[in-house]
């Protein structure tokens, strides 16, 4: 009887666990907005094959932004110190075949880039 008496002296103590666990990341006030340094840039891939895009810049190391499949257009997240030397490399790689394309352009700070590898695969392509 001694154990069910414990047992049930628990049951509140545990309860307000949950509850307080449940509810601690409820706040009425809004978070503060990270900030974002970064500029996007729309990437369209009419090609047929899944490829990896990454971008370049002086002074600045090749960065990979991700993968898109084909036929797909993503935007990804380029750091803006890319955008301050005034020339972004923008690269797309095959994943299927050995095949990579690239360009070099001539970018205004904080200019988003549309940028679009076309079904012929010949080379890129950038849409203003």
């Amino acid at each position: 009887m001694t154990l069910s008496r414990t047992r049930l002296g628990l049951l509140p103590a545990l309860a307000s666990i949950v509850l307080a666990a449940a509810t601690g990341g409820c706040h009425s006030r809004p978070m503060a907005a990270l900030p974002d340094n970064t500029v996007p840039m729309v990437f369209a891939n009419e090609t047929m094959d899944k490829a990896d895009v990454w971008v370049v810049a002086k002074d600045y190391p090749r960065r990979r932004l991700g993968s898109i499949g084909g036929g797909e257009t993503a935007t990804f997240r380029v750091p803006k110190e890319y955008y301050t030397t005034g020339y972004i490399g923008v690269f797309a790689e095959r994943r299927e075949r050995p095949q990579a394309w690239g360009e070099l352009y001539n970018v205004a700070p904080d200019e988003q880039l549309r940028v679009r590898l076309p079904k012929d695969g010949t080379r890129l392509a950038l849409l203003r």
